[in-house]
């Protein structure tokens, strides 16, 4: 089907569109703005133009006399109409209108809940946006050879709806009063019931109301609207944090018509309508100045998942140990938030299970897994290469992979598997993406590391404790010549587009945090439970490295040590320069990689 849906840039028409575009519908906007996702163009003021713009199209949804400025009702009214009388010669299917509920009589407002059919204001005592609504509607009902569909709706909720804003602004600011039964809609539910009266068969020529499941009386409004004003101003007593019970309101409209013919029902709950418009309410009169600046407090990524946002649309992100703990929860917030995510890990099984998750998910973006040990240099090289011919930009890199083991081990490369997972993977796999990374518009590399590498320096006569291996005492090690390397990559690529982190992410309950280390008797059970549950959850711990990755406060910074999110300063130590090259020369040499920057 196509749709043309005019004010297509508005309140209500571009979440129209975007949900016709989702039901797979061609759609067509007109608007004086560009809309996301379709196309869309300027109003035709020539009628052979016009003519030609209605090739084709099946449904027209005209949403601008809901939310028009009264000095501008006039103008739309007459534009509105052509586009009728132009719909009938091009033979379009059906001409859905979003009208008004300010139509009604008036003094039927007070007392009753009004019907479709109940008694409509002299077109005189109505205001302009008013009485154009009506006027278009009779056109409809006595205009021939074109289907029509009327939704009378009350004051549409919306962060950008200008009406309810406008209202809220005069209730707060200017002590107007209340309406006396507040029953507004949310444009969602507008949306959606617009999409669905577009071709539904027992719609055509029919008018329907629609409303939120609830109306509010006038006391109620204000004491919302008083309570969520102090807990945005960060005002609110204790009181404000639950809403005190509502005082019940007949509802104005009458909308069983609208859910007995076509099964449509508004299902969203006022009070988060009421909710997110005043959240902008609130930011408009700070932006104005009429209430002073008030400092951020929520952490921006759990804001956007919140609101649904997606501000890493179009990045990629790549993972190392995605298949569980603090690798898996991390990944997974990083593909809500929009990212195509790459993880990495040994476990194939897990991998795919992992990858399944990502593309089952209902807000989360399917992501590929490549299978990789990480304890192999060999294996690494492979990787880097598929991951540069497969994605030639990479916004992301995060070395989340690590592990400590209780015996000393070998790698197939000789090398102490504690170091070789924690140290010497990060830093090769980094240097092999170079390419990659240095693609992306604005890079950032993360480093997860651990506040334990203040616990021990690594003695540079045997960095790979062959005179005496103790698990805990590697694990340090490893992560403190990692925070080293960090640094040193930070100046190498100072003047790129490409940032490199490190951060410890807290005590985390994962595997590595549990195990027992140094061959230390076995913990007690009661002890260790007590010891996990002062440990904070994988799913909290990824907002820290999502933050780190997403955040614009850390924009353009390079070389920070966080400790989950405060930046701080890492053992005084890791900051020596000449030290660290040395750990980086030798790095280089151990896992073959040509001494060039990164």
């Amino acid at each position: 089907m196509k749709y043309l849906v005019t004010d297509a840039a508005g309140a209500v028409g571009h979440r129209l569109a975007a949900t016709l575009v989702a039901a797979g519908h061609e759609v067509l906007a007109f608007s004086d703005s560009p809309v996301n996702g379709v196309a869309s163009r300027a109003w035709p003021t020539r009628a052979d133009v016009l003519a030609r713009a209605l090739a084709g199209v099946d449904v027209i949804c005209a949403v601008d006399l809901a939310t028009v400025a009264p000095d501008a009702a006039p103008a739309l009214l007459k534009r509105l109409d052509k586009l009728r009388v132009a719909a009938g010669k091009a033979g379009c299917g059906r001409f859905v209108l979003l009208g008004r509920a300010d139509i009604y009589d008036p003094a039927l407002l007070a007392d009753k809940t009004l019907l479709e059919r109940s008694a409509t204001a002299a077109p005189a005592d109505l205001a302009p946006p008013a009485a154009a609504a009506l006027a278009l509607e009779e056109s409809l009902r006595a205009g021939a050879g074109l289907d029509w569909t009327i939704l009378r709706a009350p004051m549409i909720l919306a962060p950008d709806s200008a009406e309810a804003k406008a209202l809220f602004r005069r209730i707060l600011i200017d002590d107007a009063p209340s309406p006396a039964r507040f029953h507004p809609v949310d444009a969602r539910d507008v949306a959606t019931a617009l999409a669905t009266l577009g071709t539904h068969d027992r719609a055509g020529g029919q008018v329907f109301n629609i409303a939120a499941p609830a109306a509010l009386a006038a006391r109620t409004l204000d004491q919302e609207l008083g309570r969520l004003a102090r807990l945005l101003n960060d005002e609110a007593t204790p009181q404000d944090k639950l809403r005190p019970p509502h005082q019940v309101a007949d509802p104005v409209l009458a909308t069983d018509k609208l859910a007995r013919l076509t099964g449509v029902t508004p299902t969203r709950p006022i009070w988060v309508s009421l909710a997110e418009t005043m959240q902008q309410v609130m930011k408009d009169l700070r932006a104005d100045g009429t209430l002073p600046p008030l400092p951020e407090k929520i952490n921006p990524v759990v804001k956007a998942v919140e609101l649904g946002q997606k501000p890493l649309a179009g990045k990629t992100a790549v993972i190392t140990g995605v298949t569980s703990g603090i690798g898996r929860a991390t990944s997974l917030l990083l593909s809500r938030l929009g990212a195509t995510v790459v993880g990495i890990a040994r476990n194939a099984e897990a991998g795919a299970a992992w990858e399944a998750a990502l593309a089952e998910g209902r807000h989360t973006v399917p992501g590929q897994f490549i299978q990789a040990d990480l304890m192999s240099f060999a294996r690494i090289r492979t990787l880097a290469a598929d991951l540069a011919t497969r994605f030639p930009r990479i916004d992301i890199l995060i070395n989340n992979a690590g592990a400590n083991f209780p015996a000393r081990r070998l790698t197939e490369d000789g090398v102490e598997a504690t170091l070789a997972i924690n140290h010497f993977a990060p830093f090769l796999l980094t240097n092999l993406l170079a390419g990659p990374l240095k693609a992306a518009p604005a890079a950032r590399i993360i480093m997860v590391n651990s506040d334990w590498h203040r616990r021990s320096l690594p003695d540079m006569h045997d960095l790979q404790m062959e005179s005496g291996y103790r698990t805990g005492e590697a694990y340090c090690r490893a992560k403190f010549m990692n925070l080293q390397i960090t640094y040193a990559m930070a100046a190498l690529l100072d003047g790129t587009n490409v940032t490199v982190n490190a951060i410890h992410p807290g005590v985390v309950r994962t595997g590595i945090s549990t195990r027992n280390t140094d061959g230390a008797p076995q913990v007690p059970a009661q002890a260790r439970e007590r010891a996990q549950q002062r440990m904070i959850s994988p799913e909290f711990s990824a907002v820290y490295l999502a933050s780190l990755a997403t955040a614009p406060d850390y924009e353009g910074q390079s070389g920070l040590y966080l400790d989950t999110d405060e930046i701080k300063q890492s053992h005084e130590a890791t900051y020596d320069e000449d030290w660290a090259w040395q750990i980086w020369e030798w790095s280089a040499q151990i896992t073959g990689l040509t001494p060039a920057p990164a």
